[in-house]
């Protein structure tokens, strides 16, 4: 069964860097391609469309092409493995012995990684084969675990699940493929918890027959140059997905990099696959995996291309993903990239507008060289490692040009590329998609003059790192001060002595409040601030409930100098003298710390001398007549706990 689509595609391609694949100290493989893999909860909950994926192999008449997703969940780790496979052959009569001598795949896992010469105990392999029924078959599998020499049969418990399409079972008619899902329980592999965070090593291999007299067909394995019987040749499994956290910065300047914009920036791209019509034409063993839709610019113009994926292998004709490289600006030494951004302009779909579906669609970073005019899914680059992912709704109705726009998150990719020397930023795009109908009609760099806008682009904004200083509250000159009567308005008391301080009410209603003192004389003369973070330590809660939420939130008074240009509290420090109020503020607590964030007030920083800050909660009281106090350490405390004012800042 293929399910057509409309349209006419796009293509193109460029040129990668080779990498070779050295070990860091700990023997780790440091170049191999990494999966980052989606946690889906702590139970089993079908996301299918939702999980990493990656691909290997070739579709010809005697080659097999393998898309695999995986995503883990509290207890267990699921792999679906999807083989566009000619002929299917099954052992009717199984055994051990010959299991990967029928189609068959192997999945590797290395618990500490793609670490080693030899299979050690912690390393496995999980072994099963294709058949027709789709249920857990204990005829069909094996596992086996690393001695530290070679691998040894053993008891572990784990299941799948097999699937196919086509016309049946061995004999020498086309079919078009088949799949299996592995769930293996961490525990299984005496893992007791889930693997937040963790690296591991994993390896594919999925062996072929395509005849009742087993002619020999080379295994596809993955990832390239994968040696069954050494982990450091393996793939990275990464539980989680990838997040990018740029350190302080100040903006820089922004660069936007698309095909024939204003700085003539080259932008290579191309479709490889089905393209929009599912290889209509074509024939899908010899000619599918070889088509190459490159014409422009010798001949007519493809200006779109289509990103699709489904579960059903019957399809995999429509199947179709999507390469773009992009220059990268060059930068001086110490550049900070703190976003980048890649842009697509979505216009259409696959199928009619009430059979379309939401497609989460997921951005690759990719290694290997490739020209434009030669590009095709048998020779596409590999998958080096998924970097983000959209949620891209469906077009229902025409839209106006350049279409629906679209944006990834992708300053992890471009900071991991900037780091390694890269002089250009290779992608790929595709998708996990089930459902029919997935199809995403996307603008390419090839679209005309007129569409300009809509081409893709690479928008990365860098900056300066900053220098970061910070100042303590200085203990004799920080303290609290206590209301003198509900609503005077005025303090009563104070403390300049306490190791802690207090904001909030007494029994009486009366509100407390509280001054910090920093020394903000040591920043540069000519600093310009850029951010200013206030954190406090939490020391006690007195009374019920939690005094930030019950009295509206903090109240920050920041004043450029001493508040009654006295630098010791003072009774009168109560009200007053503050050049800027922020607030009401509600951080979150972490480790009993709160992160109060000052930054608009950052022209208000005394270079020179004292900052001094104020202060209390938005509410004077809950006129409950019971105290609601939240105690806080000052700058008596130990140095651990004070008070601490921490400004970001660069020098012109």
């Amino acid at each position: 069964m293929i399910r057509r689509i409309s349209l006419v595609l796009v293509l193109m391609v460029l040129l990668g860097l080779p990498f070779g694949r050295p070990a860091d100290a700990d023997g780790e493989n440091t170049e191999a391609p990494i999966v980052n893999v989606p946690y889906f909860g702590p139970t089993f909950v079908d996301k299918f469309s939702e999980a990493a994926i990656f691909w290997f192999g070739r579709i010809t008449p005697t080659e097999n092409f393998t898309d695999v997703r995986i995503a883990y969940y509290g207890s267990e780790l699921w792999v679906y493995v999807a083989v566009f496979d000619r002929r299917l052959w099954y052992d009717e009569t199984p055994s051990a012995s010959d299991l990967t001598n029928w189609d068959a795949v192997t999945l590797y896992l290395s618990t500490t990684g793609n670490v080693g010469e030899v299979p050690g105990s912690n390393a496995y392999r999980f072994i099963s084969q294709s058949r027709p029924a789709p249920t857990h078959d204990s005829r069909y599998i094996l596992a086996q675990r690393g001695n530290g020499t070679t691998w040894e049969t053993a008891s572990i418990a784990f299941t799948t699940k097999p699937g196919w399409r086509g016309d049946s079972w061995n004999n020498h008619r086309d079919d078009r493929g088949w799949a299996m899902t592995f769930r293996i329980p961490f525990a299984s592999l005496g893992v007791s918890s889930t693997p937040h965070g963790q690296t591991w090593g994993i390896a594919l291999e999925v062996h072929d027959r395509d005849n009742a007299a087993g002619t020999p067909i080379p295994d596809k394995v993955y990832p390239d140059g994968m040696a069954p019987d050494r982990p450091v040749t393996w793939a990275r499994l990464h539980f989680g997905l990838p997040k990018y956290l740029p350190g302080p910065t100040a903006v820089h300047s922004q660069a936007v990099v698309y095909h024939r914009d204003a700085n003539n920036s080259e932008v290579p791209d191309g479709g490889v696959g089905g393209y929009a019509n599912c290889g209509d034409g074509m024939d899908f063993w010899t000619e599918w995996g070889e088509r190459v839709y490159y014409t422009f610019p010798s001949g007519e113009e493809y200006g779109d291309f289509n990103i699709q994926n489904q579960s059903d292998l019957a399809d995999w004709p429509c199947f179709s993903k999507y390469y773009i490289t992009f220059p990268l600006p060059a930068q001086p030494p110490g550049t900070v990239i703190r976003s980048a951004t890649l842009t697509l302009y979505l216009w259409g779909g696959a199928g009619a507008p009430e059979e379309r579906t939401p497609s989460l669609i997921q951005v690759f970073t990719v290694r290997d060289d490739w020209t434009e005019p030669t590009l095709n899914w048998n020779n596409a680059p590999l998958a080096y490692e998924n970097v983000s992912q959209c949620w891209v709704q469906p077009i229902l109705e025409p839209v106006n040009w350049p279409g629906v726009r679209y944006d990834w998150n992708i300053g992890y990719a471009v900071a991991k590329a900037y780091a390694a020397g890269e002089t250009h930023l290779r992608l790929a795009v595709y998708s996990a998609d089930s459902n029919y109908h997935s199809g995403k009609y996307f603008v390419s760099s090839d679209t005309g003059d007129w569409n300009a806008q809509g081409r893709p682009r690479l928008t990365i904004v860098f900056g300066r790192p900053l220098n970061s200083f910070q100042a303590l509250s200085i203990g004799d000159q920080d303290g609290w001060l206590l209301e003198n009567q509900e609503n005077g308005n005025a303090a009563g008391s104070l403390n300049a002595g306490a190791v802690t301080l207090r904001l909030g009410d007494d029994s009486d209603n009366r509100q407390y409040r509280a001054v910090l003192s920093f020394d903000t004389s040591g920043l540069p003369d000519h600093a310009r601030v850029v951010n200013v973070k206030l954190r406090i330590k939490r020391s006690a809660v007195i009374g019920n409930g939690d005094p930030v939420s019950l009295l509206g939130g903090f109240m920050v008074d920041l004043r450029r100098g001493a508040f009654s240009n006295n630098r010791s509290l003072q009774l009168t420090d109560w009200r007053g003298g503050a050049h800027q109020i922020i607030g009401p503020l509600r951080p979150d607590l972490t480790s009993d710390w709160y992160t109060l964030d000052l930054s608009s007030a950052r022209s208000h920083i005394n270079l020179t001398g004292l900052t001094q800050i104020r202060l209390r909660f938005r509410l004077d009281d809950n006129n409950n007549r019971l105290a609601n106090i939240l105690s806080l350490f000052s700058g008596n405390a130990s140095e651990d706990n004070r008070p601490r004012l921490i400004v970001e800042y660069e020098v012109p």
